[in-house]
């Protein structure tokens, strides 16, 4: 594509002329999300669990209290909460896929088919590690059932209004920090649209700075990667103590670089995501090493966005045969939800061809 984040787009006149058309409505789904303090909590009882059945067992009962023993404990601790950390979630993932396909097929035989009732029924269900999959699962399957729906869960709290843009705009990355995206956030706000937001930089202010915040938040979060960094930061001192670099400074300082610099929604898998009126264009490499766009609009496929943390949502956009989802701030998945609401048509073949 040509520019760096600001796409070329062909307006013809027929979009024009659908501007007055209704854009669909977005079903607000209340859910609870898991604050920092309850997320150490729960942290700090699994661990203790773990590190209690661990003791109780015969043949630690045995070395318990020697050196070796010690050794022995923690690295069978760190083991077993490996384990548990992919065989919970593998579980249950397979739990919440059987539930959604139960309460799908009870849907499709029902009469009255209300898509936030059924929503509300899957998310009943609460767990510590996938908490979302079962949504997931539900904007999947109703993808080639009833393509056209809309979904934002999130407390009550964080239920704003969603405004759409009523103007042509050209394709955006979805890229809070990228110089298109905060043109378009900026000249809506100035518009009138998006009342009660606040304004972001201009494309001169701190770029590198707002990219590194940004991946923290995507990523990590901000307790995890200060505790990274007091880590490093205790590591390096010993280090220095010593007189030598140890290994653990060096896998601190990759982990903490990749944090703070690696981009953190642009692989492979997911694409490049830019948004479009009444959709979203996803440009992704295939198996040909040959670089495809895929228009994903409101008329064929449902969407959905989750919100994780105060800072981290998940979209996820599901047609007739395809999955897509990728992590966003919450600007971002404001920003998509009002352009997929927009009543402007998305673009045409035609007009992706001009794109490329």
């Amino acid at each position: 594509m040509r520019g760096a984040g600001v796409v070329p787009q062909i307006i013809d006149q027929q979009a024009l002329n659908d501007a007055s058309a209704a854009g669909p409505e977005v079903i607000e789904v209340p859910i609870r999300i898991t604050g920092l303090v309850s997320r150490i909590v729960r942290l700090v009882i699994f661990f203790t669990l773990v590190w209690i059945v661990l003791l109780q067992l015969p043949a630690f009962m045995l070395i318990r209290g020697t050196a070796v023993g010690s050794v022995i404990v923690v690295y069978a601790c760190a083991i077993l909460v490996s384990i548990l950390m992919g065989v919970v979630p593998w579980i249950q993932r397979r739990r919440a896929l059987s539930r959604v396909v139960r309460l799908l097929h009870e849907y499709d035989e029902g009469d009255d088919q209300d898509p936030r009732s059924l929503a509300e029924r899957v998310h009943g269900t609460r767990k510590w590690f996938e908490r979302r999959a079962g949504l997931v699962f539900l904007i999947s399957g109703l993808g080639s059932r009833q393509p056209g729906l809309v979904f934002r869960f999130a407390p009550r709290a964080h239920h704003p209004p969603i405004e759409p843009i009523a103007v042509p705009f050209e394709a955006r990355l979805l890229d809070e920090t990228e110089p298109g995206f905060s043109e378009l956030w900026n000249a809506t706000l100035a518009s009138g649209e998006g009342a009660g937001a606040e304004s972001l930089p201009g494309a001169d202010e701190s770029p590198g700075l707002r990219r590194v915040i940004r991946n923290i938040r995507l990523k990590e979060g901000w307790f995890m990667t200060l505790l990274f960094l007091a880590l490093f930061a205790n590591s390096a001192y010993e280090d220095y103590l010593v007189g030598r670099i140890t290994v653990w400074t060096i896998i601190w300082a990759v982990f903490l670089a990749r944090v703070f610099f690696a981009p953190a929604t642009r692989n492979t898998g997911e694409g490049t995501w830019f948004i479009v009126p009444g959709g979203v264009l996803i440009r992704r490499v295939n198996e040909k090493k040959e670089v495809v766009h895929r228009l994903v609009d409101r008329k064929s496929s449902v969407l959905g966005v989750f919100m994780e943390t105060r800072h981290r949502w998940s979209i996820v956009v599901s047609d007739e045969s395809d999955l897509f989802s990728r992590a966003a701030t919450a600007r971002e998945a404001t920003m998509l939800l009002r352009a997929w609401t927009s009543p402007i048509e998305p673009p045409s073949k035609e007009v992706i061809a001009h794109m490329a």
